[in-house]
């Protein structure tokens, strides 16, 4: 399996979760201790991020095990440990609503920025396809008019 290099970003939303994981739990996810450890509540936080990664991106399961140096099989494992977590334990179905939530308003944030960005980009596009097809039109109109004029 080809790996990413540690800590190499691959995409920002992914980011976001990691970031909301870390306000909430105060602690490192990528750091090598949260990156190593199979301590329970350390497990516990990387499969809230490979569940909430995976639903909140494009990003293949094996790229997401490349950024916490992790195969894809574990990735799969551990979106299904948060998902049988969610189901019996009150205490992680809380932990895991409340980054939700958190991770969803910044994403939320962060599409509305993309979609603006998006729409700037296309309506650019738009304004300079038109100028060009007026240009394109006045070439025309000026060369019936010279034409005429003959």
């Amino acid at each position: 399996m080809s790996k990413l290099k540690k800590n190499t970003i691959i995409d920002s939303r992914s980011t976001i979760i990691i970031q909301c994981i870390k306000d909430y739990f105060k602690f490192d996810l990528m750091s090598p201790i949260g990156l190593k450890s199979r301590r329970r509540d350390i497990v516990e936080m990387r499969s809230i991020a490979y569940k909430l990664i995976s639903i909140n991106t494009n990003i293949s399961l094996a790229k997401i095990g490349a950024y916490f140096d992790k195969d894809h099989a574990t990735i799969r494992h551990g979106i299904f440990l948060c998902d049988d977590l969610i189901d019996f334990q009150k205490g992680f179905m809380q932990d895991y609503k409340a980054i939700k939530e958190a991770c969803d308003k910044h994403i939320s944030f962060f599409n509305n920025v993309d979609r603006k960005l998006d729409d700037s980009f296309y309506t650019d596009l738009k304004k300079s396809f038109v100028k060009e097809k007026i240009a394109e039109l006045e070439k025309e109109l000026l060369s019936l008019e010279t034409e005429g004029n003959e």
